[in-house]
């Protein structure tokens, strides 16, 4: 009885050291950023997260009633060279 459950334990051992690893979870910000820079807007990762979370809570509550108001704001809190298709 006392080998069978070494044996197992060995086998639980064993099946642990060969299970892959865990996937590494991303950064949004990062993944964010990354997004944004497919569309040419480059500037500080934190800065553009935050921007862009302050954007769809101002949709979300009713502060920007159009698609236009909400450019606006980003366009006004993004880096001058950024155009108004970017924005």
């Amino acid at each position: 009885m006392r080998l069978g459950k070494q044996l197992c334990a060995l086998a639980a051992i064993t099946t642990v050291s060969f299970a892959p690893a865990a996937p590494a979870h991303a950064d949004p910000d990062a993944d964010f950023a990354n997004q944004l820079h497919g569309y040419g807007i480059y500037g500080p990762r934190d800065y553009d997260a935050w921007l862009g979370k302050i954007t769809c809570e101002r949709l979300y509550n009713g502060l920007d009633t159009t698609a236009d108001k909400s450019a606006h704001f980003v366009l006004i809190n993004l880096p001058r060279e950024t155009t108004t298709g970017q924005s």
